[in-house]
């Protein structure tokens, strides 16, 4: 069996590759969103961090995501702290 191997020679040489340029843009330009000034972080609407919450319902969620448990899973920010 490994003497019927030992005769593929060309299988392990290396092939020459050329590196061309590319010819068009890959990626297009990214555009720097301007950051917004502390006094416009301030006057913008404050929503209620309930409003967006997912209701935590599934016997999952109020297991770790409880105010007991001390460490929580990330995913837990995404739901509304269980009753």
């Amino acid at each position: 069996m490994l003497a019927g191997c030992a005769g593929i020679g060309g299988f392990y040489q290396q092939e020459r590759i050329e590196i061309v340029a590319p010819t068009e843009q890959v990626l297009p330009p990214t555009k720097q969103v301007p950051r917004k000034s502390l006094a416009a972080r301030a006057e913008a609407p404050k929503t209620d961090a309930n409003e967006t919450l997912m209701p935590c319902v599934s016997d999952a969620c109020k297991l770790h995501c409880s105010p007991d448990v001390e460490f929580k899973p990330k995913w837990c920010m995404y739901f509304k702290k269980p009753i």
